[in-house]
């Protein structure tokens, strides 16, 4: 039996609130900007996500409020894996329209 541990909803709250207060540096800051970033590629990415498409111009500090705060508005989310969460939050304001 293989184990394979991810980071839930929780730890990306952990890790996006710290980051904002010190830059996005460290293995928080980059745990958070790894997750709210999106990504075109196909290794790891799950049809069943939803995806998020946010402007060029939206900061990744931004992106980090609007998790943190997607958090507070649907706690469910800290359960889930790091992943699906942010999806979730960001694709509420940020869906793909292609």
């Amino acid at each position: 039996m293989q184990a394979y541990a991810s980071p839930d909803g929780a730890d990306l709250l952990r890790a996006c609130r710290t980051s904002i207060n010190n830059g996005f540096t460290g293995i928080e800051g980059m745990m958070c900007e790894y997750y709210l970033t999106p990504c075109a590629c196909t290794v790891g990415n799950d049809p069943a996500l939803p995806r998020f498409c946010p402007p060029a111009r939206v900061s990744t500090g931004d992106l980090a409020a609007l998790v943190i705060d997607g958090f507070k508005k649907s706690p469910d989310l800290l359960d889930r894996d790091a992943q699906t969460a942010a999806a979730v939050i960001l694709a509420r304001k940020y869906p793909c329209t292609d």
